[in-house]
């Protein structure tokens, strides 16, 4: 999946209902005794699998170079693949294994559509049935130890951010139970081992009195722990404070409760080694004082200290960010509850700050995983050093991260420690050596008085960081309720989006371009429109901007192209259309392939199309856009600029790209007829499109003066209102007639 927040957007409802379904199967999994884990995965697997609506869901754990499906649930119906996946060679996910090793989930959106590079993959998942997947790694400090994935075999499905970031969680609940399970077997079986290595001597042996006097301490005990220490000679002067009255009890039990004949365990118990350190020791008190040949206390004992040590790493795993040292996403909802349910019960207040990195994916791309997560190691100290040791920081994951506070109960306080927090990172951090400038887009979430829902605070936080991230980014946006609307609303048109492109309800009309000079219809930009019988007219900007960061993007181009390629065979052969392409076509190496086939299915002579992009599509990944417009130029297919103006292309990347159209955007040709400057600025637009062998084209014209400074500044070609606005196919057809 993308770093970037805005690329991708879930459903209210859909997170609320997901949240709760991970929430209960991370509790069931935290809480499942060693015996019971695979039945917990098990049941947890199946809860995903019919909430995610999915097919199958398994488990795969990585062993050498192998790869082994440990535990599976399919739906009613599907063939189950647990039997027929052991030890498989992991190379043949190849391209999964580097997204994955840096905490990305895979999605493959089709298997058929995989291209020859990745025929491996596909002939390992095709005769699965599959036709769409989502793999969510499963690290362990850092390493990959497996995934999680989720298969469609009936239907494709696909997968938001929102829900990839929740199953990260699971898979990293899965993960510390698996890992945990196997540090417990190799604990129990060094136990194991240690406890037959003191059936041959090895085991520690000390007899001593009532009062701790040693009288006899074992070779082992002599190595490990050496002569005690404390006053009169007692071994008790060894022990952990803590552990003293626990031993002196278990003694007194012995002599009075079993009179002097029975064994008692110890418990774990610390003792000073030899070398300073605590030695955990485990084992049995047997009161030999009655025996001739012994006349004492016997401890007998064994080193526990690896598994207390694992057992307290595994602690911290679960609850710790391994990457920054900080709190991870589970730590930080168990503090968020608690500090909710303690407003109910005194005053005060509880802030959530969200902060996300700006462009944290062009670090990763420019420098490397590995760089990034210094980066990232900076970012969490720089916070560090900014916030109360009474705040909780935690990473969530990726470039997130979340500050709780409960030291302000104005909401204004808790915005001016946001606010100092965004300044912290606006300066520049060094990572390796290097410095690195960033911005961070910043929400806040206040909750004051009883009743604060822990899980809707989080979210309002998060809805207010991207609103931040919407508004430009590297700004700090406090919450509202009226933002909860527009998610709601941002929710119903996501819900209602996708039956609408299948439907066909999403419908094209066209902007005629124009012939200054002649006054002559040359061609018609395709714009979507969409009224839904709930939601009434959705304007573009709204569900175009969301279909892009859902995903749906694809579809809505391909629903458009299938009506412009139906309009055009039955229009004039010498009319062009436009058609927009998205910042996500343009990165993807089979667009061209794409448009070619749409093309070709239509009969349309590919001259007849024109394809336009913006420049912040351009210069996302400058060298993919490239590459992908010098293929669909290569089809006969014209290029546009779109907005040319408004974003920051690079002159040097401009020159090396195959375009045919340069859109001068409209805000500069609004003010052309009044305004010197916006006629110098397009004037030397045009020049540099003339220049580079382009035609120009002016936006939004409303006026015979725009017209006419465009022409006066060579500007050929020309659409907006004062010609006509956008038209129905029908109408635009009698416009050309």
């Amino acid at each position: 999946m993308a770093d970037e927040r805005s690329d991708e957007a879930a459903t209210l409802p859909a997170l609320l209902d997901t949240q709760e379904v991970v929430g209960r199967i991370t509790a069931a999994l935290l809480h499942a005794p060693v015996e019971g884990l695979d039945a917990a995965v098990d049941d947890g697997l199946a809860r995903l699998g019919r909430h995610l609506r999915v097919d199958r869901t398994y488990v795969f754990l990585f062993h050498d170079e192998l790869m082994t499906n440990t535990h599976e649930w399919c739906a009613a119906g599907v063939r189950p693949e647990i039997d027929n996946l052991q030890g498989i060679e992991a190379a043949e996910i190849g391209a999964w294994m580097g997204p994955m090793a840096a905490g990305e989930a895979v999605e493959v959106a089709d298997v058929a559509a995989l291209p020859e590079a990745r025929r491996a993959e596909r002939e390992l998942l095709q005769p699965q049935g599959i036709t769409s997947l989502l793999a969510v790694p499963m690290l362990a400090l850092g390493e990959l130890v497996g995934f999680i994935g989720f298969d469609a075999v009936t239907a494709h499905r696909r997968f938001t951010a929102h829900e990839a970031a929740l199953l990260r969680g699971v898979a990293d609940v899965v993960c510390v139970a698996l890992v945990q399970r196997r540090r417990v077997d190799e604990a129990r079986r060094a136990d194991e081992r240690l406890a037959a290595l003191t059936r041959h001597g090895t085991d520690l042996v000390l007899v001593f009195d009532a009062d701790g006097r040693p009288s006899y301490r074992s070779d082992s005990w002599q190595r490990k722990i050496g002569a005690p220490a404390g006053t009169g000679g007692s071994w008790y002067g060894a022990l952990h404070p803590d552990d003293v009255a626990h031993v002196r009890a278990r003694v007194e039990f012995l002599g009075q409760r079993l009179g002097g004949q029975g064994v008692a365990a110890t418990g774990d118990i610390r003792v000073a080694g030899g070398d300073g350190r605590w030695v955990w020791l485990t084992g049995t008190l047997s009161d030999l004082r009655h025996h001739d040949a012994v006349r004492g206390i016997v401890l007998n004992a064994h080193d526990v200290t690896e598994r207390k040590v694992m057992e307290e790493q595994l602690a911290r795993d679960a609850l710790e960010d391994p990457l920054t040292g900080l709190g991870n996403r589970l730590m930080l909802t168990m503090f968020l509850r608690h500090a909710c349910d303690r407003l109910g019960a005194m005053e005060g207040g509880v802030g959530v700050i969200f902060l996300d990195v700006d462009r944290f994916k062009m670090v990763n791309d420019t420098h490397g995983h590995a760089r990034g997560d210094q980066v990232l190691q900076s970012v969490a100290a720089r916070l560090a050093e900014h916030v109360h040791p009474s705040d909780t920081l935690a990473r969530l994951g990726g470039d997130e991260f979340v500050v709780l506070t409960e030291r302000f109960t104005d909401r204004a306080l808790v915005e001016a420690f946001a606010r100092d927090l965004h300044q912290a990172l606006s300066t520049e951090v060094l990572a390796g050596g290097q410095p690195f400038r960033l911005t961070a887009s910043v929400g806040v979430a206040v909750g004051r008085g009883p009743g604060v829902d822990a899980d809707r605070l989080l979210a309002d936080a998060d809805t207010a960081m991207y609103r931040a991230k919407r508004s430009g980014r590297d700004t700090v946006v406090v919450f509202d309720e009226g933002m909860r609307a527009d998610v709601v609303r941002a929710s119903s048109v996501l819900d209602r989006l996708p039956a609408a492109l299948r439907d066909g309800l999403v419908e094209v009309h066209y902007q005629p371009v124009f012939d200054l000079r002649s006054g002559q219809v040359i061609g018609a930009e395709a714009l979507a429109r969409w009224s839904d019988a709930q939601l009434g007219r959705v304007p573009p900007q709204e569900f175009v901007g969301l279909a892009e960061e859902a995903g749906l993007i694809t579809l809505l181009t391909g629903a458009v192209m299938d009506k412009v390629v139906a309009d055009l065979s039955r229009w004039p052969t010498d009319l062009t259309v436009s058609v927009n392409l998205s910042r996500r076509m343009l990165a993807d190496p089979g667009t061209a392939t794409w448009l070619s086939q749409r093309l070709a299915a239509g009969g349309i002579d590919p001259h007849r199309l024109c394809v336009e992009v913006t420049e912040t599509a351009l210069m996302q990944d400058p060298q993919m856009a490239q590459q992908v417009i010098a293929e669909i130029r290569a089809l006969g297919v014209r290029t546009a600029i779109d907005d040319f103006g408004t974003g920051y292309s690079s002159l040097s990347a401009l020159r090396e790209l195959p375009i045919d159209l340069l859109k001068v955007d409209r805000t500069f040709v609004q003010g052309i007829a009044t305004d010197p400057r916006d006629r110098r600025l397009v004037g030397a637009m045009v020049s540099l499109a003339h220049d580079l062998g382009m035609q120009a084209c002016g936006e939004g014209i409303e006026t015979e003066a725009q017209r006419e400074a465009l022409l006066a500044e060579g500007c050929a070609l020309g659409q907006g209102f004062l010609f006509h606005p956008a038209l129905p196919p029908a109408a635009f057809a009698d416009l050309v007639a």
